[in-house]
């Protein structure tokens, strides 16, 4: 059980509606996190885990360990920092081919994220059922095409616009990663990509 507290509520932006106060088991808060791309999800998924600090330097050795070479992460929900003090590389950087390692991990080994990030619709109560959050992905193009697997979404200002998917080719045992990275229009972007290589 994960409690919500006040600093969770209080970052940037208000996906999920989450409220202080609330409690989720993990696979509700991850629902809520992926499919919304909810800020305050993703900081409050650090609090078990020796907060958001402790988290960040766990999801930089488990980069290392999956051979993310040119990827290094600053803050559990990959927003910009006000006033940082580091160098823009020392912050929220990752690569196309990182990143698609990352997918294929997840894939392979984190069955129950791929599943979660393939759901267009969908609903979680907080425990005891007081409050209901209808839950929309961000994902536009899912449903779209039905080569389109799972995938996520990501926008900050030095970022631009991103968008991971895992993509079925047309052999039933393929899988491809199609990475979009600082673009003004991902959804068009991976719309071009998917219609240009046949998926």
């Amino acid at each position: 059980t994960i409690i919500i507290d006040k600093e969770a509520v209080d970052q940037l932006d208000a996906s999920g509606n989450l409220r202080a106060g609330e409690q989720f088991n993990l696979n509700d808060l991850l629902r809520v996190m992926l499919i919304e791309s909810s800020n305050d999800a993703a900081f409050a998924l650090t609090e078990p885990m020796a907060g958001p600090n402790g988290f960040v330097a766990l999801m930089n050795l488990r980069a290392k360990d999956l051979g993310m070479k040119n990827t290094i992460f600053f803050n559990p929900n990959g927003l910009d920092p006000q006033d940082a003090g580091l160098l823009a590389e020392q912050i929220n950087q990752s690569t196309v081919f990182d990143l698609a390692k990352l997918a294929q991990y997840v894939f392979y080994y984190h069955p129950e994220i791929t599943k979660i990030l393939s759901e267009k619709e969908t609903a979680v109560y907080s425990q005891g059922g007081e409050f209901y959050h209808p839950l929309a992905n961000t994902n536009e193009l899912l449903g779209k095409f039905s080569s389109i697997i799972g995938g996520k979404t990501g926008t900050t200002e030095r970022a631009g616009g991103c968008l991971l998917l895992i993509l079925q080719g047309k052999n039933p045992q393929s899988r491809f990663v199609a990475v979009v990275l600082n673009s003004p229009d991902k959804f068009k972007d991976m719309e071009n990509i998917i219609t240009a290589y046949g998926f």
